[in-house]
C-alpha cells in the first residue's frame, strides 16, 4: 500500500484516500460520479423506469396476470358463511445482471503538473461517467425505444391513415388536421382500458419535441398560461401524463480515426408512451425496470469500502499499477434493462413528416 497522493488540497472536502495496488472503491470519487449522474437531466436510464437494487446477480420476479386481477369476485354473503374464495394467477420471469466497466490510466506527468492534485482524477471520473451514461442510454434506446418490442405500436402517415380501432396508423402530427393531444390521450385511455394502468410518462425524440413546442394545437393552449412559454410541465398536462422526457442525448458513431458521425441515441422522430411504477418494487407492475446488482463489488479483491453506501448506478475504483507506473481509475456497474410488461408501452414511429433538425 502506498501513502496518499496528497495530504491536503483546496476546494475539496479532504485528502485523497490511500491508493492500493489491488484497487479499492473510492467513496470520494464515487460521489463525484453519482453527482454527475444526478445532474444530467438527459440521462434516460434512471429517469424513465425505476432502478431496482438487487442483492444477487440473477433472480426471478412476479408477473401478474392482469385478467385475473381485474375480475371482480367479491360477493354478498349471509352473516356467518365463509366468503367466496378468490384467486389470481401469477407467473414469473427472470433477470440477469452483467458487469460493464471502463478504465482510464492517469499519466504521472499530469499529476506532477497539476496545481490541484485532485484535478486529473476528477477529469478521469468525468470522462468515465460520461462514457457510462452514453453506453447505458444507447442500450436503453436499443432495448426500449424501437418497434417490435411493445404490445402496441403505431406508424405515422402523411395522409389517409386507417382509422379503425387499434389501427397501427395515425396522422403525422405536422399534417393539417392532426390533433396530437387528442390522439395521445385516446391511446392512453386505451391502455387504461386494456391493462387497468393509465400511462404516466411520454418520451419524445428531439424532432418530435421541436415540432410540438411550436405546434398550433399546443401553442394555442400555452398562450393562456401565465409564463406564456412551452415547458415540459405544460406539455405533460397537454398529453395527460405525469412527465414528458425529451430523448436528446447524442453520441459519435464513427470509429476512432474516422470523421465524426454524431447521431441521436434514439430515433428523433419517434415517441414512447409508458406506465412506469412510481417506486421500485419487484411486486409493482411497470413497463420496464433496470435491475441494479449491488452485490457485485463483494467479489472484488483488495481493501474496499462499503460499496452499498457509495454506489448508485456505478462505483469508482482507484488503484496504482507498479509496472507502468501509473494511477488508474475504473468505473463499474452491473444491471439488466428489462421490459417487464410489454402491454404497458406504446411505441410511435414517423411521428413527424418533416425533419426540423436539418433546417
Amino acid at each position: 500500500m502506498t501513502g496518499p497522493s496528497s495530504t491536503q488540497y483546496n476546494g475539496t472536502s479532504g485528502p485523497l484516500p490511500a491508493t492500493y495496488n489491488g484497487g479499492r472503491i473510492d467513496p470520494y470519487l464515487t460521489n463525484i460520479a453519482i453527482a454527475d449522474f444526478q445532474a444530467d437531466q438527459d440521462f434516460l436510464t434512471p429517469t424513465v423506469f425505476p432502478v431496482l437494487p438487487v442483492a444477487m446477480q440473477g433472480g426471478r420476479y412476479s408477473v401478474w396476470e392482469r385478467g385475473s386481477l381485474l375480475r371482480p369476485e367479491m360477493r354478498r354473503k349471509p352473516y356467518g358463511d365463509r366468503p367466496v374464495q378468490g384467486s389470481y394467477k401469477i407467473g414469473n420471469d427472470s433477470f440477469w445482471c452483467e458487469n460493464s466497466a471502463l478504465e482510464k490510466v492517469i499519466d504521472p506527468a499530469d499529476i506532477a503538473n497539476a496545481m490541484d492534485p485532485l484535478q486529473p482524477f476528477e477529469g478521469a471520473v468525468n470522462y468515465l461517467t460520461l462514457n457510462a451514461r452514453l453506453s447505458m442510454d444507447k442500450e436503453w434506446g436499443e432495448r426500449y425505444f424501437q418497434p417490435g418490442v411493445w404490445a402496441y405500436q403505431y406508424v405515422g402517415k402523411a395522409s389517409n391513415p386507417n382509422a379503425a380501432l387499434d389501427t397501427p396508423e395515425f396522422l403525422q402530427f405536422d399534417q393539417a388536421g392532426a390533433m396530437p393531444a387528442q390522439f395521445v390521450r385516446s391511446r392512453g385511455a386505451r391502455m387504461g382500458l386494456m391493462t387497468g394502468r393509465k400511462p404516466n410518462v411520454l418520451i419524445v425524440g428531439e424532432n418530435v419535441f421541436q415540432y410540438l413546442t411550436f405546434s398550433p394545437d399546443f401553442v394555442d393552449r400555452v398562450k393562456y398560461v401565465q409564463q406564456g412559454i412551452a415547458d415540459l410541465a405544460l406539455m405533460a398536462s397537454f398529453f395527460d401524463v405525469d412527465k414528458v422526457v425529451v430523448a436528446r442525448g447524442v453520441y459519435n458513431a464513427a470509429a476512432e480515426g474516422l470523421a465524426d458521425d454524431f447521431k441521436y441515441l434514439v430515433d428523433a422522430n419517434s415517441m414512447l408512451l409508458v406506465y412506469a411504477a412510481p417506486r421500485p418494487s419487484k411486486d409493482l407492475p411497470s413497463a420496464g425496470y433496470t435491475f441494479n446488482w449491488r452485490g457485485l463489488f463483494n467479489q472484488m479483491k483488495g481493501a474496499q469500502t462499503d460499496a452499498q453506501n457509495t454506489a448508485a448506478l456505478a462505483i469508482i475504483r482507484r488503484g496504482y499499477d507498479d509496472r507502468a507506473p501509473a494511477d488508474w481509475i475504473q468505473i463499474h456497474t452491473a444491471y439488466e434493462m428489462k421490459i417487464t410488461a410489454s402491454d404497458l408501452g406504446m411505441y410511435f414511429s414517423d411521428v413527424i413528416g418533416e425533419n426540423l433538425l436539418d433546417r
